[in-house]
């Protein structure tokens, strides 16, 4: 499949470098198995806090977990990833269309089960960390242009630490083209160098129009000490050639922004 022809787009996703703060709350399960298991769709919500206000955020949440947890339900939020010192970008998989019709029966059937007060304070203190901007986008998985090394199933969902990629194609027909060959000939090198990463890709279908990827490791500590791709492939093919292959790759794009994430487990609730 060819990658979509982008409009360009004024939605940027912000984002810096950050660590993991404390869990104080129940930690739900990530996802084990394939990430080939999970459904196509993503759901991604990006939050803005008030850099003051990040633990407020966070303590509202762990508090609303907790009440969730003694009621022995979810409120189907779905996974959260760490962007920067004070974003938070929600993930939510789902398989058709058909399932957001049921996202207000849910929201109704929580309220009643943990109470209206305990929900208005949770509203309340979590939107009252929330600064500008804020935004919803539907992704849809492009699996054709993932790379993965051998007996790796991470997924964006799975993995503990990772590199967030938004990238803006150049208003060109042949843009999309362009990137998908380069690329193709770079994951090949870095199948054969058995390249540790994994690369997960999403379009974001409804939303900003950009491609949305994840350079994925099990640790923070695995990502870093990952060689970059660039390194792999000219040891592999020679310097003129690899930048030649990069410079291809990054003529197709007319922007793009690259950011650290760090799993949250502690702030997610999946179905």
């Amino acid at each position: 499949m060819n990658v979509p022809f982008i409009v360009p787009s004024l939605l940027v996703l912000l984002a810096a470098t950050a660590d993991t703060a404390t869990a104080t709350a129940t930690t739900p399960a990530q996802p084990k198995g394939s990430a080939d298991k999970i459904p196509r769709y993503r759901a991604a919500h990006m939050d803005t806090v008030d850099p003051a206000k990040v633990r407020e955020f966070e303590d509202a949440r762990h508090e609303w977990l907790r009440a969730l947890s003694a009621k022995h339900i979810t409120d189907g939020r779905g996974y959260f990833l760490q962007v920067g010192d004070s974003s938070f970008l929600t993930i939510r998989p789902f398989s058709s269309f058909a399932e957001l019709d049921g996202r207000a029966a849910k929201a109704s059937e929580v309220a009643q089960a943990v109470g209206r007060e305990a929900q208005e304070r949770y509203d309340t203190r979590s939107d009252n960390a929330l600064v500008p901007p804020h935004r919803s986008e539907i992704w849809t998985h492009e699996e054709e242009l993932d790379y993965a090394p051998d007996n790796n199933a991470l997924s964006e969902l799975t993995a503990g630490a990772g590199r967030m990629v938004v990238e803006e194609l150049r208003p060109s027909p042949s843009a999309g083209e362009t990137y998908e060959q380069a690329w193709g000939e770079i994951r090949q090198v870095l199948k054969t160098a058995r390249y540790p990463l994994t690369r997960r890709f999403f379009f974001s279908t409804y939303g900003s129009g950009k491609l949305v990827s994840f350079w994925l490791a099990r640790s923070r500590s695995d990502l870093t000490t990952a060689p970059p791709a660039e390194e792999v492939v000219e040891r592999t093919l020679g310097k003129n050639r690899a930048n030649a292959l990069f410079q291809k790759l990054k003529s197709a794009v007319a922007e793009a922004k690259i950011d650290q994430v760090q799993a949250r487990p502690d702030l997610s609730s999946p179905e």
